[in-house]
This record gives C-alpha cells, sequence and structure tokens, in this order.
C-alpha cells in the first residue's frame, strides 16, 4: 500500500528502477510494464518498507536482477499464477494473525483503491491519478471511493444551523420574519 503499484509493476521492478533522491527512495514503473503503458516515478510512502526493500539488495545483485524475485530462483520474474496463490496465501495468514477479517478477500485493487480515497482532498487529482497510472477519468470512475458521505452530511448540518442561526438573529432584531405591515 506504501506505492499504490499493481502487483504486476511491483515483481517486475529491477534494481536499477530504484533511485534515491533527497532522502527519498523512489521507483520507476517502466511503459512496458505499467498495464495503462504509461511510465511513472512513484515514492515509497513509508520509510520502513524503503528501507526493508534497500535491505533486500545484496552485494552481488547486479543492476538488472529483479528486486522481488522468483522464490526459487530470484533473478527471474515471479511467475504471475505462482504470486497470485502467494498473495492470497499471505493475506489469509495476515488475516488470520491480526485478525482483520477484511484480509480474507480484499487484495492490492483494495488497498490500491483505499490509500487513493485516504489521499482525496489531499492531493489534486492529477497526482493521485497519475501516481496510480491512470487516466483522471478511470482514477476518479473505479479508484475512489466516496460511499463514506459523512463529511457531506456534515457539511449540510453545519449549513443548516448556521442558516437556522442567522435566521434567529434576524427575528430577533426585527420583531419576526413576517412582512411589515402596510402603513
Amino acid at each position: 500500500m506504501v506505492t499504490g503499484l499493481r502487483v504486476n509493476e511491483a515483481t517486475s521492478l529491477r534494481w536499477y528502477d530504484l533511485q534515491i533522491i533527497d532522502d527519498q527512495l523512489y521507483v520507476t514503473v517502466r511503459p512496458q510494464v505499467s498495464k495503462t503503458h504509461r511510465g511513472r516515478r512513484v515514492p515509497l510512502l513509508d520509510a520502513r518498507v524503503a528501507d526493508r526493500i534497500l535491505q533486500r539488495r545484496h552485494d552481488d545483485s547486479a543492476d538488472e536482477d529483479f528486486v522481488i524475485g522468483s522464490p526459487a530462483v530470484p533473478t527471474k520474474q515471479w511467475d504471475s499464477a505462482q504470486r497470485v496463490k502467494a498473495t492470497a496465501t499471505l493475506y489469509i495468514e495476515l488475516a488470520e494473525a491480526l485478525g482483520i477479517e477484511l484480509l480474507q478477500t480484499a487484495r492490492s485493487h483494495v488497498w490500491r483503491a483505499t490509500l487513493n480515497s485516504m489521499l482525496l482532498g489531499q492531493v489534486p487529482e492529477v497526482q493521485r491519478a497519475g501516481f496510480f497510472g491512470h487516466t483522471e477519468e478511470v482514477n476518479r470512475g473505479h479508484y475512489t471511493d466516496v460511499s463514506d458521505t459523512s463529511a457531506m452530511v456534515e457539511a449540510v448540518q453545519s449549513l443548516n444551523a448556521d442558516l437556522s442561526s442567522n435566521l434567529g438573529s434576524k427575528s430577533a432584531t426585527s420583531g419576526n420574519l413576517e412582512s411589515p405591515a402596510e402603513p
């Protein structure tokens, strides 16, 4: 969840795709790897994860080696079917160990949508879309959870309270809200 990468993008990263800029680790998603064929540079949002990834690199790792290679042969890309099974197993193990029921069924797509929604209102849409490798339209339509309408409800309640308060003070200063009697 700290990159917003698709699983295929993450497992396609090679060491030369990582750069440290101003003490921040970035990964480059190459166009040929991206689902949308749009390359992008993505920061790792949690320093602990960045440190862990950098610790994975061995002295004998070549720049073209995979960051997350096949468990059996780390210099080869992880087979798609095997990584899907391994990811599902990992999520279920985490669900049981941590008592997080959602992990029984949620996969990386859910976390991408969650991160996107968490950034809503704090990061401009064009930047969020770019971060996730989408067009703004796709990002808006498929990756932004707008089911939590509590902010809308609170805003309307606040407006109603302000309106009532303003009407109440006008009533107190003018005596009532009815139109004045004809002379």
